[in-house]
Order: structure tokens, then sequence, then C-alpha cells
């Protein structure tokens, strides 16, 4: 199978739809034992809920991003993807691993822009956008999210709201191996879609002399679905038995630069799924 950088930020999510495929153990994994509670489905459901949380919009800006003049900011977010180990690869009965631990960061762009709003409140609206770009002998990505936050000012410094978000991801290429090794290849389909809810808090250090540093903590629930068609067999696989929902959490923190650039860095975790750090790198006006 054939990667590139931007190709892989979706199709590394693995994708055992096919109990047909090549079943081998990868070389680093040789010895690897079953689990004794082993379970296909749950495997399966797995693999798909841990790659899909990678795409989940966390916030990366506090809920009081500008403070100055600045009303919008575009940026780059790079969030880590931390590798599965030998026995979260398995699939098949445990007669194969999958390669997923090809790329260790997901990049994508960054919108945010402030809304009218009353003295004491803030308004956000944000969106993430990457275009089904046609990668050949590979297929295509495209990656979709908004956001809307509002928070209250408590103190000028210290902001109180909550945020909403919702991504989109879709990806059309050769994901599941060909049945019979040299066999011609079909292209897949992988859908995963998230929506989640957080209550956020932001605190500017102001009072610190620090007026260019604002930390920000989110806490919330969140929801994923998935869903991946075999282009070999058409074999629709819909995870509805195991899909994930639970806490999502946030913390981070923006550090703004002579007033037009900013960097926020943020951990967060879909418990107990997927934990990450990111960074964001934006520009603002």
């Amino acid at each position: 199978m054939k990667w590139t950088f931007f190709s892989l930020l979706t199709l590394m999510f693995m994708m055992g739809g096919s109990s047909a495929a090549q079943a081998q153990i990868a070389t680093e994994c040789a010895g690897v034992q079953v689990p004794t509670d082993y379970d296909e489905d749950k495997q399966q459901a797995h693999l798909n809920n841990y790659f899909a949380a990678g795409f989940l919009m966390t916030p990366l800006a506090p809920i009081q991003a500008f403070r100055d003049t600045a009303k919008a900011s575009v940026g780059l977010e790079l969030g880590i993807v931390p590798p599965l180990g030998c026995e979260e690869r398995l699939v098949l009965g445990g007669t194969k691993t999958e390669d997923t631990n090809k790329l260790p960061v997901n990049p994508r762009p960054r919108f945010l822009a402030a809304l009218p709003a009353p003295d004491n409140m803030t308004l956000l609206a944000g969106f993430t956008l990457m275009p089904p770009v046609e990668i050949p002998d590979v297929g295509s990505i495209l990656q979709a999210g908004v956001e809307m936050a509002a928070g209250f000012h408590v103190t000028p410094e210290f902001v109180v709201g909550s945020r909403a978000h919702l991504n989109f991801t879709r990806a059309r290429a050769e994901i599941a191996t060909p049945f019979v090794k040299g066999t011609q290849a079909y292209d897949d389909l992988f859908y995963a879609s998230s929506l989640g809810m957080d209550l956020a808090l932001s605190y500017n250090l102001q009072a610190m002399n620090l007026p260019w540093v604002t930390p920000y903590l989110s806490m919330g629930v969140a929801d994923i679905s998935t869903l991946f068609i075999v282009g070999d067999d058409l074999v629709v696989t819909q995870n509805v038995d195991y899909p994930w929902w639970g806490a999502l959490v946030a913390g981070g923190v923006q550090m703004v630069f002579a007033d037009h650039f900013d960097v926020t860095a943020e951990v967060s975790s879909a418990a107990p799924i997927f934990t990450t750090a990111k960074l964001k790198l934006g520009y603002r006006w």
C-alpha cells in the first residue's frame, strides 16, 4: 500500500473491514500474544474509534481568544497520533496485525472569528476544511468541521462559557489490502463523524504582567460514529454495536506574540481511548 503525508491522515484508520485479507503478523510484532479476552467486533470498533477520535475538534484556543483589536485568526493545527501497540493492532482472530503507525502527526487548518456580542460576552465561530484533493495512486481525503462558543466575562480576565463542535471525515483509497496478494486493488471508503459539547474556562494572566498568556480548560462529552465500505466486495461495516461516546477533556495555553502571532499548546483526552498533544501556529488580524 502506498501512502503520502496527507493521505495518511485518514487512511491509517485501519480497517479490518475485510475478513479475507492476507493474514500476516508484522515483523516488529512477531510473537505477540492474542489477549484472552480478544473480541473481533470490539477490536475492529476500537481501531475505527481510535483514529476517528484523532479528528475531534478540541478547542485549541481560550474562549476569550481575542482580547485586543484582533477579530479573526487562521492557523495550522498539528496533532500527535500516538502509535498503537501490537496487541491493539491485531485483527482476524489475532492472525494479522494492521499497519496503523504510519505518521505521528495529523495536520489541518483552523479558522476562528469573533462575532458581535454584548460587552460582557464573547461569541466565537470556527471551522476547519481540508478539500478532497486527489492523490495519484492513493485516493482522496475530505475533512470539514465547525465550532461555536459563547463566554461570559465574570471579570475582564476570567471567562466561563460553553462550546459545541461537529466534524466529518471521508477517505477514498485502498485501505483494506486485496483479498489475494498481487491481485487488483480497489478503493475503499471510510466515514467518521463526531459531535460534542463542552463547558469552558479561561483566565488571562494580565494580573501577573503576562497579558499575552491565557490558559484554558474545557470539559464535556462527545460522540463518534464510523462506517467502512470495502471496495473489493462492497461489504459495509457500520460500527453500531461499539461506537465511542464519553468524556472529552482539554487543557492548554495560548500565547500571543507581536500582536499578530499566536501559539497554542494543548493536551486533550477522549477518555479512555485517545489522548494526545496538539500545537497550533496562527496569525491574527
